[in-house]
């Protein structure tokens, strides 16, 4: 993640202490669309979460290691199941309001700073998760840096988009994507909270796709749920 300012942290800090839910953040993809996002969606408690984010909730063994884990929200979850649970996080407001909202074991940090000292049952990675990785290109070291992680019968939980779905021709065959892109996945985002801004490459890769990546680095990738627009929850282990 390329940060310039830690937008997610202060947009976090003002919502936890305010309670504010006109507070809001806008992010523009390089697809060119334009979403204003509301702080209180960083917030959600179990019951407001979507299925595949349950899903993977109730799928967790002790210990599990929370990647990119926010301002806590699962872990949160977790904890009240009394699951042993280590978050990570690059933004320090976002590792700031998780402890103060009462998880136990948070650390800002990078995945790729990761060592393989302590392992883990399961691995989560939601609200696309593996966008983390940043380019299709480097899916396959994102994903053998997780391993290296986890037990040796643990897994991996993580959620994607194949972003197929906004370049499909309703009624014809096939879908247009655009041609100057290596992979219609790819995408480069820019958020900005008052005036605050940071940039970072983010990741969607679909289900088959990503399946094909796992099997290539002797990985197996099942998909246990997937909404609608190819939305999916992976899991993924060692063969």
């Amino acid at each position: 993640m390329n940060t310039i300012d830690d937008v997610f942290g202060a947009a976090a800090k003002d919502y936890f202490e305010s309670n504010d839910n006109a507070l809001q953040i806008t992010t523009k993809s390089s697809l060119g669309d334009v979403d204003c996002i509301p702080m209180s969606y960083f917030f959600r408690p179990f019951e407001q979460m979507n299925d595949l984010e349950q899903k993977a909730l109730q799928l967790c063994i002790s210990p599990v290691l929370d990647v990119g884990c926010g301002v806590g929200n699962h872990l949160l979850y977790l904890q009240e199941r009394q699951i042993k649970v280590v978050g990570l996080d690059p933004s320090e407001g976002c590792v700031e309001i998780a402890l103060q909202r009462g998880a136990r074991e948070v650390y800002c940090d990078l995945w790729q700073n990761l060592k393989a000292d302590t392992t883990y049952q399961t691995i989560l990675l939601m609200m696309n998760g593996l966008g983390l990785a940043g380019r299709l290109s480097e899916l396959s070291s994102f994903l053998l840096k997780l391993v290296e992680q986890l037990d040796k019968d643990g897994f991996i939980l993580a959620d994607s988009v194949d972003l197929r779905y906004l370049f499909e021709n309703e009624g014809e065959e096939g879908f247009w994507v655009p041609a100057e892109q290596a992979y219609y996945g790819d995408l480069t985002y820019t958020t900005t909270y008052k005036d605050l801004t940071t940039s970072f490459e983010w990741l969607f890769v679909g289900f088959e796709l990503l399946r094909d990546i796992c099997n290539s680095i002797g990985l197996k990738c099942e998909k246990v749920l997937e909404l609608e627009n190819y939305h999916y929850l992976a899991r993924i282990s060692r063969l």
